[in-house]
């Protein structure tokens, strides 16, 4: 049995040669790239403020590093840090260059993880004395690219939404008259990749609520939190019967003399029509900045009944009612 137990050892100590060269292969695969430079070699210099990404991930890893390169000779290393005022992992780079890197595109490479990236960026070119990116605005270096869309492409304030419009910088809202103006079940959709905040907390969609009495700021941000958009929310209540003084008597005498409505400010979007019992059309406004005072191309309207519509222009929802003429 001598032999066996010969061949039992030889085979144990084969295994832990093969184990020993598999730790040894991937402490070298693991090992930081030896990415240096030397100063004294190069005339030129400029510097970057930066923020490296990868898989959608701001890089925080302590042992990560960020290289740049002109060609394949390294020109400048650095290692992401946190920034407190900013709560980002910043690197501050300085990329050197002599006179004939001038022009020359500047790529880089990031290690984190292990593995080395080579990362694209925006077209970036060796400059002397050039100072890129900042604390606040850093330039980004990322693998994918982060996406730049900052867009709120649809809302909605649950069943009793009637209307909405998304503008450039705001959302104007219209809800049924019996909804609070709290606690709406808020839907949105946004660009692809982007977050949307409100007085600096998060909105998921379907999840936000709070009250609505007042405009609301709208926060969207590009993914990885840089380009920022505001739109202002402003909700309104659309009435399901107007308050209006359903008589009239234009004598002169300051009461009633013209058909005055409560609130005509909420009303710019609303098409006014007044008439007669036969069906004449009397009376035609776009909002309600003009009261009607009981007259027809400035003649005075007999005394009777005349009936109105008030048109929604963007919900088409028609309101109707009846006014008094008297003297």
């Amino acid at each position: 049995m001598p032999g066996n137990n010969h061949q039992r050892a030889t085979r144990s100590l084969r295994l832990i040669v093969l184990l020993t060269c598999f730790n040894l292969l991937r402490s070298i695969a693991l090992a930081q790239p030896d990415w240096s430079v030397n100063p004294s070699e190069f005339e030129h210099s400029m510097s970057i403020v930066g923020t490296a990404w990868l898989g959608g991930q701001e890089i925080s890893s302590d042992e990560a590093k960020v290289g740049a390169f002109i060609g394949e000779k390294c020109v400048g290393v650095a290692s992401p840090m946190l920034n407190e005022a900013t709560g980002r992992y910043l690197f501050f780079m300085v990329v050197f260059g002599n006179s004939g890197d001038i022009q020359s595109q500047v790529r880089f490479e990031v290690y984190a993880d292990g593995g080395v990236v080579e990362v694209p960026t925006a077209d970036l070119q060796f400059e002397v004395d050039a100072i890129i990116g900042d604390v606040e605005l850093p330039m980004v270096v990322a693998e994918p690219m982060l996406k730049e869309g900052n867009e709120i492409l649809s809302f909605d304030l649950g069943p009793n939404t009637l209307d909405v419009k998304i503008g450039s910088d705001e959302i104007s809202a219209i809800i049924d008259a019996s909804s609070p103006l709290t606690d709406l079940p808020v839907s949105f959709v946004l660009s692809e990749g982007a977050v949307l905040a409100v007085e600096g907390q998060q909105w998921a969609s379907g999840e936000a609520s709070m009250s609505y009495a007042e405009p609301v700021e709208l926060h969207v941000f590009s993914e990885g939190l840089f380009n920022e958009r505001i739109y202002t929310l402003k909700i309104a209540g659309e009435q399901d019967v107007i308050v209006a003084n359903n008589i009239i008597s234009p004598n002169g005498d300051g009461i009633n003399d013209t058909w005055e409505i409560a609130e005509p400010e909420r009303y710019t979007d609303y098409r006014f029509e007044i008439r007669s019992q036969g069906g004449e059309l009397i009376f035609n406004q776009t909002g309600y900045s003009s009261p009607w005072d009981g007259t027809y191309k400035g003649n005075r309207l007999p005394l009777g009944t005349y009936w109105y519509n008030i048109k929604n222009l963007s919900t088409k929802k028609v309101l109707r009612g009846y006014i008094t003429l008297i003297y």
